[in-house]
């Protein structure tokens, strides 16, 4: 079904090895901090990676603007996130916006036949945001060509052919990085949004080199894969090569760029992981998810893609209690959104082996 192109600040994501609750309660804070890795899911991926002829390249050209806005609004799920905290709400007459707002979305989930007050397609939502991950923002091709004509952007792309289809060999996978100036004055200007006083530290250390040295910090915005491969529609977005095109920007940096920026040279790449607690209705009203007794959607395949890898992530601090505006139809709505900023350190990396299976195999 085709939607209207929203803008908006950019989200990450997003790979699963292994769900974990959506939640941001302290449990859940400490299973982010420290998640295990099943190994046989990590050779059963390497394996699968194997027999994909896959390659990586930059990309720059506005040409290949049109293909990433179509990726990212494709896996933009705003609307179903909304659709189902209101039907978990239960309010009959604010559901009954929502199908006037949107009728080939109601129609697309059945919404005659879920009952108000069901937990089912929120359910959903969080079997998606564990199994495929998702963006709350849609990007148009103008915001797209936006970054890809702007130096401090870095954007790389993965190709692949799904194992039953080798000889079919699309581009599937992005990664899109936004660098600071190679400035001291990256301070006034820096990519990343930093700790305020109501945000949640959780490595202080970290926190306090990432604010001295703002020049070292860029910002991975995006990470994508497509759910299911273009030429022939068999699922792909869980064979590694969103991994790859991370793993070829980060190798841009360490080898290419870094050289040009001397003494001011990138060594963490943030990435910003959304965490809805809630919703504003057009009205002003919210709906937190915490007074339903539900946990907050958590995008758990975006932590996976990043705490795994060669350059593996950390879990620094947490911006709490953002507003995202997104449209529903002509519905004006809000996320309240707990953004977990993690730390890739580019001179931090995983034992060779582990870090080869587990950046192929994510």
């Amino acid at each position: 079904m085709p939607k209207k192109p929203k803008q908006g600040p950019g989200e990450e994501e997003q790979v699963v090895l292994e769900p974990v609750a959506a939640s941001v309660t302290p449990a859940t804070i400490e299973r982010l901090v420290s998640m295990p890795v099943d190994d046989g899911q990590v050779e059963a991926k390497t394996e699968m990676q194997r027999a994909i002829d896959c390659k990586t390249e930059i990309l720059r050209d506005i040409e290949h603007a049109e293909r990433l806005s179509i990726r990212h609004i494709s896996l933009c799920r705003d609307d179903i996130i909304i659709i189902g905290i209101e039907f978990l709400k239960g309010d009959k007459g604010s559901i009954a916006s929502l199908k006037e707002a949107d009728p080939d979305l109601w129609d697309a989930i059945g919404g005659d036949n879920i009952t108000p007050g069901s937990k089912d397609l929120l359910h959903y939502v969080f079997d998606i945001a564990k199994e495929r991950g998702f963006f709350l923002m849609q990007y148009d091709e103008e915001k797209m060509i936006a970054r890809l004509t702007n130096p401090s952007f870095l954007i790389t792309e993965a190709s692949g052919a799904h194992p039953k289809h080798s000889d079919q060999i699309a581009p599937v996978a992005d990664c899109q990085i936004h660098l600071p100036i190679a400035s001291a004055n990256a301070k006034l200007d820096s990519v990343i949004s930093f700790s305020e006083e109501t945000d949640t530290v959780f490595c202080e250390p970290l926190m306090n080199q990432l604010k001295e040295r703002p020049w070292s910090v860029g910002l991975v915005e995006d990470i994508a894969c497509e759910d299911e491969h273009p030429m022939n529609g068999e699922p792909i977005s869980n064979m590694g090569l969103a991994g790859l095109a991370r793993r070829r920007a980060f190798h841009e940096i360490e080898t290419v760029i870094n050289d040009k920026r001397g003494e001011y040279s990138i060594r963490f790449l943030g990435a910003e992981i959304a965490c809805v607690k809630g919703i504003v209705r057009p009205d002003g009203t919210e709906i937190l998810l915490e007074g339903l007794e539900e946990p907050g959607v958590m995008n758990d395949r975006s932590v996976l893609i990043h705490e795994n890898g060669r350059n593996p992530a950390k879990l620094v601090y947490a911006r709490r209690d953002t507003r995202v505006p997104v449209l529903f139809g002509d519905l004006e709505y809000e996320f309240i959104v707990d953004w977990f900023v993690y730390v890739h350190d580019l001179e931090r990396k995983a034992p060779e082996a582990e870090g080869r299976a587990l950046a192929e195999g994510v």
